[in-house]
C-alpha cells in the first residue's frame, strides 16, 4: 500500500487543520513510524492513502487497558512500546 505523509495548515482562526503540503511517500507502515517518530512533535501531520484519503493523523492515540479498566494506557497510533500510564 502506498502511504502519502501531508502536513497541515489552517486557513482561519478557529478552523481544523487540513492537508496542506504533501512531505514524504511510503510504500510501508514501518516507514511512515520511522518518519513520524524522527519529526517535529508539535507538527500535524495526516496519513493518507494513494487517493489522499485520510487513515489518520500524527497526534491520534490508542487507550488500552489490559485489567478491564483498572489501569488505562494512552500511546499513539504507531508506537509499539512506549505506553503512558
Amino acid at each position: 500500500m502506498n502511504y502519502n505523509i501531508f502536513d497541515s495548515v489552517c486557513y482561519t482562526n478557529l478552523d481544523p487543520l487540513v492537508p496542506f503540503t504533501k512531505v514524504a511517500e511510503y510504500d510501508t507502515l514501518n516507514e511512515v513510524r520511522n518518519f513520524l517518530s524522527n519529526s517535529n512533535e508539535l507538527i500535524k501531520y495526516f496519513v493518507c492513502d494513494k487517493n489522499n484519503n485520510i487513515l489518520f493523523d500524527s497526534f491520534t492515540k490508542i487507550y488500552e487497558s489490559p485489567d478491564n479498566g483498572k489501569t488505562i494506557y494512552e500511546r499513539h497510533i504507531l508506537q509499539l512500546n512506549k505506553k503512558i500510564k
